[in-house]
Parts: C-alpha cells; sequence; structure tokens
C-alpha cells in the first residue's frame, strides 16, 4: 500500500492477520445491530441499548482510520480524533441509523 505525504511517497506493507474476522463475518453484527436500532423508537431503551452495543463493536473494532500523527502535537492530536470521533458516533447514533441500508457495510457510514 502507498500512502502519499504532501510530497513525500512512504510504502507501508498489508498485514495479512487470519485472525481478524473477515468483511462479512464482521459486517454482520454491526447489519443486526443497526437494524434491531431501527426497529425501535427514538429515546426507547432498546433502542438506545443496540446503539450503545452499536457504537461499541465499532469502537471494539480497530477500523477506524486515523489522521497521520506527524501533523499535529499529540494534545492536539488527541483531542482532534476525540471531537471527530464523537461528532462521527453521534452522527451514527441520530441519523445514519435510520436511514441505513442493510446491503451496504455499517462502516462505509
Amino acid at each position: 500500500m502507498i500512502h502519499v505525504l504532501g510530497t513525500e511517497t512512504k510504502e507501508t506493507e498489508m498485514i495479512d492477520d487470519e485472525d481478524a474476522p473477515s468483511g462479512d463475518d464482521f459486517n454482520q453484527p454491526l447489519r443486526q445491530l443497526a437494524q434491531e436500532a431501527q426497529r425501535h423508537p427514538h429515546e426507547s431503551v432498546p433502542r438506545q441499548l443496540a446503539l450503545n452495543k452499536l457504537v461499541n463493536e465499532i469502537l471494539k473494532s480497530d477500523r477506524l482510520g486515523h489522521p497521520q500523527r506527524g501533523l499535529w502535537s499529540p494534545s492536539v492530536y488527541e483531542y482532534l480524533y476525540n471531537k471527530a470521533l464523537q461528532k462521527k458516533l453521534l452522527e451514527v447514533c441520530r441519523k445514519k441509523t435510520d436511514n441505513y441500508y442493510p446491503e451496504f457495510p455499517v462502516m462505509a457510514w
């Protein structure tokens, strides 16, 4: 895989982790949780539980993108990453779940 960083080009190696779940093995539980949340009214306890499980699975997945660390100081990086993550997770809970179509991966949101 090649990443272009400004004018610098850096090659990175793809690591094939046999223990990592395949795409469908990973997406199916997320898909089920998103559909479970859709079945319940906003603000209901069952919907909140399904969304909580969905968010926890996303956070556990280690599949979230990270900006390049060298662009900011560690404290600024941490702040920006956490703000962006919070914004995305709120978006998932408030808007994206209602408009989710199960033929697409949840992580494509």
